[in-house]
C-alpha cells in the first residue's frame, strides 16, 4: 500500500495528459512490418463474457488521438480518436460511472480523485493506473491477481489518429507495462 501510495505521489509530480510515449514498445517481424509488442497480451484470448463487454467490446481498434475526449464526448464518437484518459473518461459514462457533466481530467486529475486498492481487489470499472497512462480494469482478477484492462495504448504526443500501433485495446493484464504500473485505484465515495 505504501509503494501505490508513493507512486500515486510521483505520478502527481509526472504528471501528463496523455500517454507515455511507447515508440519502444513496437518492432519490425521477419517481413520488416511494424507489429506491437504488447498485443501478444491479448492474442487468442477473449472478453465476451466481462461485465462491460457489450457496451465497451465494440470499440476496440479506435485510434489514438492525444487530447481528444473527456467525459462530455459520447463514446460512439472514440472512431474520431481519444488519448488515454478521454478514452477512460468515456468509457466510465458509458457505464454508467461518471456523469457526462463532471470535468475533463488529466491522468493525474483522475488519480487525485481515487484512492489506491491493492492488488486482487480490483472490479472491472475500476482504474489501472501508471506512470503517466490510465486504462479502465476489465475484467475480475485472474489468479496471479491481476485483471484485464480496457483502453489506448501505444500514443503519444505526436499521434494524432495517425499511427496504426496505436489503438484502444483489451490487455489481457495490467502488468503489460509492467515497469510502469503503479496501482489500481477507485472513486473516492465524495466524486
Amino acid at each position: 500500500m505504501i509503494v501505490a501510495l508513493a507512486g500515486l505521489a510521483l505520478l502527481v509530480l509526472v504528471g501528463k495528459r496523455g500517454m507515455r510515449d511507447n515508440s519502444a514498445d513496437t518492432a519490425e517481424d521477419s517481413t520488416g512490418e511494424v507489429t506491437s509488442t504488447v498485443s501478444k497480451y491479448v492474442e487468442n484470448e477473449t472478453y465476451d463474457d466481462e461485465p462491460f463487454a457489450d457496451t465497451l467490446g465494440s470499440y476496440i481498434g479506435a485510434p489514438y488521438y492525444f487530447g481528444k475526449g473527456s467525459p462530455s464526448t459520447p463514446l460512439s464518437e472514440i472512431w474520431s480518436g481519444a488519448d488515454c484518459s478521454g478514452a477512460v473518461q468515456m468509457g466510465l459514462v458509458a457505464i454508467g460511472y461518471l456523469d457526462s457533466k463532471a470535468p475533463d481530467r488529466s491522468v493525474v486529475g483522475l488519480a487525485n480523485i481515487c484512492d489506491p486498492i491493492e492488488v486482487g481487489q480490483q472490479q472491472p470499472g475500476d482504474l489501472a493506473i501508471y506512470d503517466g497512462h490510465i486504462m479502465l480494469v476489465y475484467s475480475y482478477p485472474r489468479s496471479d491477481g491481476h485483471s484485464a484492462v480496457w483502453g489506448m495504448h501505444g500514443g503519444g504526443k505526436s499521434d494524432l489518429g495517425n499511427n496504426p500501433n496505436a489503438r484502444l485495446d483489451v490487455m489481457g493484464t495490467a502488468l503489460y507495462w509492467k515497469d510502469a504500473f503503479l496501482t489500481y485505484a477507485r472513486f473516492k465515495e465524495s466524486v
